[in-house]
């Protein structure tokens, strides 16, 4: 507990420092995003250009990491923002301002030489005894998928990948009759390139909403002008 506390004193000190800076000689000073795997590529790259045009002093780190792991570094100040699809446990969820930023849901992708790459409808059944590509079992999206894989009396089956890595994953589907999962706007680049295609089942699609988390005593310019900048993510990505 102290030493959370300490760190949370030292992040304080640190962004009044750079209030200070930002009246003297504009804004610089550093801003640390995190997010889930399946939102960064998404979301990150228009945020940190959008700040660079604003603030291009400014140091910005990006960390990827499953929720739990996110949502106690914002709580220690360790990140000033976090990206997820699931929210923060209920015993530190009023410290933290949410907004949603985009719908993007999860769906079911496979390489294109895969059996069901072409099928127009597939059925929860022909899934069964397919091997996967997974989130870490803790991630919010795994435990989705196992609940309503268990809801259709499908189990994974062993030899499953376990890995958060957007590159790999995409290598691996290419590669070998996996079935995995991808935010929709990334899975859709993959079918325009030739790559993925999306498993056509009815009515499934997981953890539809990505959420903007930060904290609500995190009161700078910057965060203030970081803010801005996910606006003009969120009236973006509305717009496409």
């Amino acid at each position: 507990m102290l030493t959370r506390r300490a760190r949370e004193i030292f992040h304080q000190i640190e962004q009044a420092r750079f209030e200070v800076d930002t009246l003297t000689s504009g804004l610089f000073g550093r801003l640390a995003i995190g997010a889930v795997a399946t939102v960064l590529p998404v979301a990150a790259p228009d945020v940190v250009m959008e700040i660079k045009k604003r603030a291009p002093q400014v140091t910005v780190t990006l960390f990827e990491a499953t929720s739990d792991r996110l949502f106690p570094m914002l709580e220690d100040g360790a990140l000033d923002f976090v990206l997820s699809r699931s929210g923060p446990p209920p015993t530190t969820a009023a410290k933290f301002a949410a907004r949603e930023l985009l719908t993007d849901p999860i769906v079911i992708v496979c390489g294109r030489d895969h059996p069901l790459a072409d099928r127009r409808q597939v059925q929860p059944a022909d899934l069964t005894g397919l091997p996967w590509i997974l989130p870490p079992r803790e991630a919010p999206v795994y435990l989705t998928l196992q609940i309503w894989l268990q809801s259709m009396g499908i189990a994974l089956p062993d030899g499953c990948v376990h890995s958060i890595s957007h590159e790999t994953n995409e290598a691996l589907l290419r590669g070998y009759p996996f079935l995995g999962l991808m935010p929709t706007a990334a899975a859709k680049r993959g079918e325009a390139r030739g790559s993925l295609r999306i498993v056509r089942v009815p009515d499934t699609t997981f953890l539809e909403t990505v959420t903007l988390y930060y904290r609500r005593d995190a009161e700078s310019e910057l965060m203030r002008t970081a803010l801005e900048c996910f606006d003009i993510l969120e009236d973006r990505l509305r717009a496409s």
